[in-house]
């Protein structure tokens, strides 16, 4: 009877070629996973203008004035910057002079 698969050889190629594909797809999904999204050029542009105060503490972003009425708790991946635009319109909408609105990031994020 003929040998089927090419004996140790073909095995040996099988796992090779099997490791580089999971090392791939693994290299794949972590390289999703810690890439975040945004700004867009629209946010980085509310960024250089309003200038937000950086509360280290809580991870987040502080718009407007040293009072927070609104806290924006930003979603998975999306970087607490990409929210500029959202955190001005909100302060607009307050229309109170020492009003602010924190963007908060999310854990682990």
């Amino acid at each position: 009877q003929g040998r089927r698969g090419g004996g140790v050889r073909g095995s040996r190629m099988e796992l090779i070629v099997g490791g580089v594909l999971v090392g791939a797809g693994v290299t794949t999904f972590l390289g999703w996973v810690f890439q975040g999204v945004g700004p867009s050029p629209e946010a980085s542009a509310v960024m250089e203008q309003a200038r937000p105060v950086d509360v280290s503490k809580l991870n987040g972003l502080l718009f407007g004035g040293l009072s927070p009425k609104v806290v924006i708790y930003c979603g998975a991946k999306v970087r607490r910057e990409s929210y500029a635009p959202l955190a001005q319109a909100v302060l607009k909408e307050l229309d109170v002079a020492d009003a602010g609105v924190l963007v908060v990031q999310s854990p682990f994020n």
